[in-house]
């Protein structure tokens, strides 16, 4: 059963009100992302909420009402989701719809929460981003031990199991863009003395200023000998002169890269003796 907030329940009870949802994805990148359901912006309490088009199915309930699974389906007009899902990892991200009124948009405590979970099984095409968002409750009904038997280390690259810290200069740079730069390839010279193939595959390269700022890419490879890192899927602006970016490090979670690049087998989160066939 949900609470209705005291300020909300005259609005409720109303003969009329104008609802609108709001939807609270957390730790994406550097930010959380706010999302309304709406034909404009929303400024709810003193958070402003983007207005992108949005569309949920109903939420499924238990025999005991409890919260099973939402599924979303995000517009992805702008392949501004594109970047995210290269740049972020969005399983596991916390997600929360709220329904707002029109009439009560003052405070930040004049909501209901409709659901509160977390994301899995993204899937992303050219339209839109569909994702399965699940009730937190389902941590209740999960075996463990919950890691994979994979020879692929199991671990998220820099989380707490890894232990590989973004180290600046060795795992992590910030630098500006220069002259010859493209769309595909970032040139700089902070990528100066880096071997080729140093920051890639799936390294990260986020622009911090300039017409990309915000936005992040897959880097695929790098070269020693024009200073540059190329990027899978171009920027979708020209990149200028002196505009900052970080780039980060990749890994392809295997024990070649574990051991070469990071010197952690100690901790690979993998299982490499998994026989690749059933013994008999």
């Amino acid at each position: 059963m949900r609470d209705i907030p005291t300020s909300l329940t005259s609005v409720v009870a109303g003969e009329e009100n104008r609802p609108v949802e709001l939807y609270e994805i957390y730790s994406v990148g550097p930010a959380t992302l706010y999302y309304a359901q709406a034909e404009e912006n929303i400024i709810f309490g003193a958070q402003t909420y983007t207005a992108i088009g949005i569309r949920r199915e109903t939420v499924r309930t238990s025999i005991e009402l409890e919260v099973d699974e939402l599924g979303l389906r995000i517009d992805n007009v702008d392949l501004a989701f594109s970047k995210r899902m290269i740049a972020t990892d969005f399983i596991g991200r916390p997600l929360v719809v709220k329904k707002v009124f029109r009439e009560s948009l003052n405070s930040p405590a004049n909501f209901l929460t409709i659901f509160d979970g977390r994301m899995d099984e993204p899937i992303l095409d050219q339209q839109a981003l569909t994702v399965k968002v699940r009730s937190w409750l389902d941590a209740l009904h999960n075996v463990v031990p919950r890691r994979v038997f994979s020879t692929l280390c199991n671990y998220q690259h820099y989380d707490a199991s890894c232990t590989v810290s973004r180290t600046v200069g060795t795992n992590l740079v910030t630098g500006t863009a220069i002259g010859s730069s493209t769309d595909a390839a970032v040139v700089a010279a902070v990528l100066s003395g880096y071997a080729s193939g140093y920051w890639g595959p799936l390294g990260t390269l986020t622009f911090h200023a300039g017409s990309n700022a915000s936005l992040g890419r897959e880097v695929i490879g790098s070269d020693q000998g024009s200073n540059s890192a190329s990027v899978r899927i171009p920027f979708p602006f020209s990149i200028h002169s002196g505009d900052v970016f970080s780039l980060t490090r990749g890994c392809r979670k295997t024990i070649s890269d574990c051991k070469s690049k990071y010197d952690n087998f100690v901790n690979y989160g993998g299982f490499p003796t998994t026989p690749k066939h059933p013994l008999l």
